[in-house]
């Protein structure tokens, strides 16, 4: 059990630097701000209402330094998806990068014409 407090303790420790983010604004959006709220730390840890296998956690996480470098344009391209359910119309933007050698994207969300929100970012084979 030693294991799963430490688990807590580490996600702790990453969701104080998550709030402290609050918001970054984009330059690929004009420099609109993504905000950064709960759904967006809750998906770096869970993948609906089950949590990821704790690698995988803990590979999210460590990631987060690089959200702000990112978001405000460090980024090699940008796919668009938008996905339309019940009434809804979901824009997904992801943002390829490579940084410190490491490559990954990140995503960001909005629902119909709402704010732009992070909704997570991971690393991908190059």
């Amino acid at each position: 059990m030693v294991f799963f407090r430490d688990q807590k303790i580490n996600i702790s420790k990453y969701k104080v630097l998550y709030r402290s983010i609050g918001n970054i604004q984009c330059s690929h959006f004009d420099n609109e701000k993504i905000f950064f709220n709960k759904k967006g730390f809750n998906h770096l840890v869970r993948k609906g209402k089950n949590w990821r296998p704790l690698i995988e956690q803990n590979r999210r996480l460590s990631l987060l330094k690089y959200c702000k470098s990112i978001i405000s344009g460090e980024y090699i391209s940008v796919e668009h998806r938008i996905i339309k359910k019940k009434n809804k119309i979901i824009h997904f933007w992801a943002f390829k990068s490579c940084i410190d050698d490491i490559y990954m994207k990140l995503i960001i969300r909005q629902t119909n014409k709402g704010p732009k929100q992070f909704f997570g970012i991971f690393p991908i084979k190059h």
